[in-house]
């Protein structure tokens, strides 16, 4: 079976009981509506140069933008709360990523022994 893959608007991490999961959220438009998706389980996660692929234990993907974290739009934003009031820790970005780095170390997935650490826009030069 082919792997899916899903590139969300907004992300973040979240556990649920032992299992770690990826809350993504879309903006719809003028055709489409709002949409979110809760992954199955991480099961391993690669860096590119952008961002990183989450796989599932099932057939699909997760490509995250770092610009993406916490940007859940206002209409997933309930859905969010609601998964929080049953019980869903959601993580901030700053242990979101730490979790993502820790699925990397245990499958040595860190680029030259480098973890991925969040652009900020504000501190790139011009070269």
């Amino acid at each position: 079976m082919d792997r899916i893959d899903y590139i969300p608007d907004g992300w973040v991490i979240c556990k649920w009981m032992d299992t770690y999961k990826v809350f993504c959220s879309w903006t719809g438009g003028y055709v489409a509506s709002d949409n979110w998706r809760l992954n199955s389980s991480i099961k391993t996660v690669e860096q590119d140069e952008d961002g990183w692929w989450v796989i599932n234990k099932d057939t699909s993907s997760y490509y995250l933008s770092p610009h993406g974290y916490g940007r859940v739009n206002v209409a997933n934003l309930g859905t969010l709360a609601n998964l929080t009031s049953k019980g869903v820790d959601v993580f901030d970005e700053e242990d979101g990523v730490s979790v993502l780095n820790d699925f990397m170390e245990r499958a040595g997935g860190l680029v030259n022994g480098v973890e991925f650490k969040m652009n900020d826009p504000l501190d790139q030069k011009d070269e």
